[in-house]
């Protein structure tokens, strides 16, 4: 496949580069080339798949796959976030919360990841992975096999609802056995909040008449359009098991009947247009100034030991002069980056007190217009918990949704145009070395990833936990009602305030996090050069001074790097 492909021969340039500077004793470069492979690695898609338990997702994982990879069964059973990724062999790791892992078989796995064999998981499981050799994974997709929500098990629908911040892409099953339930309609609602891809299949189509698919799928299909407030989404009517046992029998036919072809496709199509590819070009662009940069390198180094000693020293020292003064300039720079950066947290500061203040006062007001059984004093508090267990999600969805982008946006920009002045001084260090030692140079141009940012969970307690155990039941209800109005009001200000604090928190941390890993990235690609130009001319004027055949030994060693550059470009 395209992307696959791709990344292949970005891995082949990588690993050349490697070789080679390991061979002249450039470290920087040698480990910014693996420092990319192991970005190409990690840097995947989240494709996690999501539904009610029984829908049948492991077992369209394990169709995708095609092979019997996780484990399935008639009860509600995985209670344990399961990730698949590439691997050339199948090797399982269970990640425990404490940091430890273990290596098990793929027959091993229902001991930790299912309720049976580890239940309310009292072995401390954070995860397990598992290492495949399978097509998709090896595009850099992570397929993430998610507890099933609405069982039994109240702990396995919150580790569903958990993972949903780590999510780039999802899979939603349903089936016509029931239709959509309640918990799947209410489970949309946070889905729609995290991610904007989600492929729906209606699975189990081999088990229903056409006429009830029909029906049933046109049931669903209408829900899911009304809770995600769209006029039309597309619904893949799928039979997972069939699909599956196609593919374990390289049955064709059977492989059309289970309609799970359309499904692939599209999902094919949207991994190759996927923000994944922007990573893939950045590394791309990235090999290829490391290329010229080790190439800039070897001229030099070639170069410098051609020319008279006393003419090569004065070189030097006037080429050390130079990059002094570009260097105290990018230190200037550095300050003015962190002046900017103060901005960017007194403005979010005062967003939050704004928000804080705009949040709570439309919350009260919109207490005057609920509408409830005033009779029964379940039903009034029932009411006012789904009011601001829904407004508080509404409220601090939205705006942290704004406030996301708005942060993100000041940010790129104000680290972009860092990057664009210290990447220009950086080719001022290579145009002045070429000009100083009459070597090619073409400028470099930089193009720098930012990580995508993490996502909260916005979580509202149960009014019966908000310290009001006590509630005087007794009260006659328009007194009751007076004092549940009174105490939301007041879990109003507590909740926006405390959830206005997570998302402040959260995002100052990940100004810093993206801020100082950039930073960190940019310095890399600045020594890597200056280090790599000086330690050329350093070691040209060692070699002057060794004995004609050491010195045309090394010449020649330097010209076969030089064609083994050459030759994969």
């Amino acid at each position: 496949m395209e992307v696959s492909m791709e990344r292949e021969s970005i891995i082949t340039l990588l690993n050349t580069i490697i070789n080679v500077s390991e061979n002249i004793q450039n470290k920087k470069i040698k480990d910014i080339a693996a420092s990319n492979i192991d970005k190409l690695f990690k840097q995947n898609l989240n494709l996690v798949v999501l539904g009610q338990f029984k829908r049948g997702k492991t077992t369209v994982i394990n169709s995708m796959l095609g092979a019997n990879v996780l484990p399935t069964a008639v009860i509600p059973l995985t209670s344990i976030i399961t990730k698949l990724v590439y691997s050339e062999h199948q090797i399982v790791t269970v990640k425990f919360y404490d940091g430890k892992t273990k290596e098990v078989s793929l027959e091993e796995i229902s001991d930790y990841v299912t309720e049976r064999n580890n239940p309310n998981n009292i072995k401390g499981v954070d995860y397990v992975e598992i290492g495949y050799p399978s097509e998709y994974l090896r595009q850099g997709i992570v397929l993430v096999d998610t507890p099933g929500i609405g069982s039994t098990f109240a702990h396995n629908t919150a580790v569903a609802y958990n993972y949903l911040p780590n999510m780039d892409a999802g899979i939603f099953v349903v089936s016509g056995d029931p239709p959509l339930s309640e918990v799947e309609y209410n489970y949309l609602d946070s889905i729609k909040l995290y991610i904007e891809k989600i492929f729906f299949l209606f699975n189990k189509i081999d088990i229903m008449t056409e006429e009830e698919c029909r029906e049933s799928l046109e049931f669903t299909k209408n829900l899911i359009e009304k809770k995600l407030n769209v006029k039309e989404i597309k619904i893949f009517p799928v039979s997972a098991r069939l699909a599956l046992q196609a593919k374990l029998n390289n049955d064709k036919m059977l492989y059309i009947k289970s309609n799970f072809r359309e499904f692939e496709d599209a999902l094919d199509t949207f991994i190759k247009k996927d923000k994944y590819n922007t990573l893939i070009r950045s590394i791309n662009n990235r090999a290829i100034n490391l290329l010229k940069d080790l190439k800039m390198e070897i001229e030099i180094t070639i170069n410098a030991i051609n020319s008279p000693i006393d003419e090569l020293r004065e070189k030097i020292r006037l080429l050390k002069e130079k990059i002094g003064i570009i260097d105290k300039r990018i230190k200037e720079m550095q300050v003015l980056l962190e002046d900017e950066i103060k901005t960017l947290k007194t403005d979010l500061e005062n967003d939050v007190e704004q928000f804080k203040s705009q949040a709570s006062e439309r919350l009260k007001a919109g207490l005057l217009n609920l509408s409830y059984d005033d009779k029964h004093k379940d039903a009034i508090l029932q009411t006012f918990t789904n009011y601001l267990k829904q407004g508080i999600n509404d409220e601090c969805s939205r705006w942290f949704k704004t406030e996301e982008e708005k942060i993100s946006q000041s940010l790129s920009q104000i680290l972009m145009n860092y990057a664009k002045a210290v990447d220009e001084e950086t080719n001022n260090i290579r145009t002045l070395a070429a000009d100083l030692f009459n070597v090619r140079f073409n400028k470099t141009d930089e193009l720098t990833y930012l990580d995508p940012y993490s996502r909260l969970w916005y979580k509202v307690d149960d009014i019966i936990t908000w310290g009001i155990d006590n509630i005087p039941m007794v009260l006659p209800n328009l007194f009751f009602k007076n004092y549940i109005v009174k105490q939301t009001k007041k879990r109003i200000d507590e909740e926006i305030d405390r959830n206005a604090g997570r998302a402040r928190y959260d995002l100052f941390r990940r100004i810093d996090n993206t801020k100082n890993k950039f930073i960190e990235e940019l310095e890399n690609r600045r020594s890597a050069v200056v280090e790599g130009i000086i330690s050329a001319v350093t070691k040209a004027e060692q070699i002057k001074i060794t004995s004609e055949s050491e010195i045309s030994e090394r010449l020649r060693s330097l010209q076969d790097y030089m064609n083994q550059l050459e030759t994969i470009v």
